[in-house]
């Protein structure tokens, strides 16, 4: 199927997706843990929709890229990446979309927005040597000189703050109004993943063989973890104090980093893996990956039940509806 007929069938009328832009402030955080749903993006152009009832519905298109990730902005806006310099989004929770045209034909494997504060969203995308952030114009400009493939990005709650990973165990900050630097580089140590806390401080970096490192200046200073696995991990989470951490990665790993120390749990056949993660503050959430997994937790991660789709369609990207803050 052509981008255009993809774009058309989008633009049909799609089950809601993200519906309120103030999420924070109109819904509640009681604590329960409980999720109110997930939109889900993934191979051979699917999205599939988690309503806060468990009901699970594919959106009506078959776009002809694998997509990588997405990204919420409160409940009306979303941001989705994918092959070949694929980029769409949302601004009225997915009755209609819009396919951003970027002028490069790069596979994108990341997007990170910044919420609005008096103005629009802070948008960074990442992937084989292209890292591309928004401007007041809606348009896009390279951030990079273009040598890194990038793996993953992050942006603090107002878009301020930017950090970025590479492959090649390079972790790069920007701060508005400043060029991209580099702040720390990991050996012989490839990085799949980088969140960031609401605030910017507290940061992870997650990769190769259990790798994770946390910083609580923003980037500048790095603390390798000890956690108990061996796994490559391909996402992970940081809440909002900078204290607990969760990652997930290969044969369904999921390491959990809080108070109390490090644990690791493996929810899967160790062929497959989880590839995307998303946690918000009452401490619900989804982590999806390969052949149609996707799991769900409401206790931030200290357990996980599986949600049965329809489909054994490989998915890679995950956002929460979200009852409340983001981690």
């Amino acid at each position: 199927m052509s981008r255009t007929l993809v774009l058309l069938c989008l633009a049909l009328s799609l089950p809601s997706g993200c519906e309120d832009k103030d999420d924070d402030k109109n819904q509640s955080t009681s604590g329960s843990g409980s999720s109110s749903g997930a939109w889900l993006v993934g191979d051979d152009g699917q999205m599939w929709r988690i309503a806060g009832d468990g009901a699970v519905t594919p959106y009506p298109a078959q776009a002809d890229v694998d997509l990588r990730a997405i990204a919420c902005v409160g409940r009306s806006e979303a941001w989705v990446v994918g092959d070949r310099g694929t980029l769409l989004s949302t601004s009225d929770g997915g009755e209609h979309w819009q396919q951003h045209a970027l002028a490069i034909d790069r596979d994108l494997v990341a997007v990170a927005v910044g919420e609005p504060v008096g103005g629009a969203a802070k948008v960074v995308v990442a992937g084989d040597g292209v890292l591309l952030g928004s401007v007041g114009d809606g348009s896009f400009v390279h951030l990079d000189d273009g040598d890194h493939d990038w793996t993953g990005v992050a942006v603090d709650a107002g878009g301020a703050r930017v950090l970025a990973v590479a492959d090649d165990g390079s972790v790069w900050r920007m701060d508005e109004g400043e060029p991209l630097r580099l702040v720390a580089r990991f050996e012989a140590q490839p990085l799949a993943a980088v969140a960031l806390s609401p605030a910017g401080d507290a940061a992870v970096v997650v990769g190769a063989a259990g790798f994770v490192a946390r910083s609580r200046d923003g980037g500048t200073h790095w603390q390798a973890e000890a956690v108990p696995t061996v796994r490559d991990l391909w996402a992970a989470r940081i809440d909002k104090r900078g204290v607990a951490v969760v990652a997930v990665g290969d044969a369904g790993a999921v390491v959990r980093i809080d108070e109390n120390g490090a644990t690791a749990q493996e929810q899967l056949d160790p062929a497959l893996a989880l590839r995307a993660l998303h946690l918000h503050a009452g401490g619900g959430g989804h982590a999806v990956g390969d052949a149609g997994t996707v799991l769900v937790t409401h206790d931030a991660g200290s357990s996980w039940d599986a949600v049965a789709l329809p489909s054994s369609v490989g998915f890679a990207g995950v956002d929460d509806i979200q009852l409340g803050p983001h981690w």
